[in-house]
């Protein structure tokens, strides 16, 4: 799932905080994206959370963005900055497939992601992924 090639220095990060990503339930998701600032098209890790992105990438994120992974996290719908009312797990079938769509749309996507998080993170995925 690389998405850069051995060797190519992925240091520099590519941030963009606060993108609204739609939904066809017409509420917005607030993300924040995080990507080598290399010309290049990345896989993506994927985290949608009810408890709050935060303002930065996490400590241990960091190392997807070293191995040339961009790493996304949202706030699930009605939760934190997202717009629309929070229905716990009904609404991450869709709201999921509608993300998974968008970041393959986007230019700095190969299309590929992979899912990560545990307690409802992780439950939140088997709605949508399992």
């Amino acid at each position: 799932m690389r998405g850069v090639a051995a060797g190519d220095d992925v240091r520099s990060v590519s941030e963009s905080l606060h993108v609204r990503v739609p939904s066809a339930t017409a509420s917005i998701s607030i993300t924040n994206i995080f990507h080598p600032a290399l010309s290049a098209r990345y896989p993506t890790v994927l985290v949608r959370t009810p408890y709050g992105k935060g303002p930065d990438l996490p400590a241990g994120y960091s190392s997807f963005l070293d191995h040339g992974y961009a790493v996304m996290l949202q706030d699930v719908r009605g939760r934190y900055a997202s717009e629309g009312k929070f229905d716990a797990l009904r609404q991450e079938g869709p709201d999921g497939y509608d993300t998974l769509n968008w970041i393959a749309e986007q230019p700095w996507s190969n299309g590929r992601v992979g899912l990560i998080g545990g307690s409802y993170l992780g439950i939140a995925q088997c709605e949508w992924h399992c």
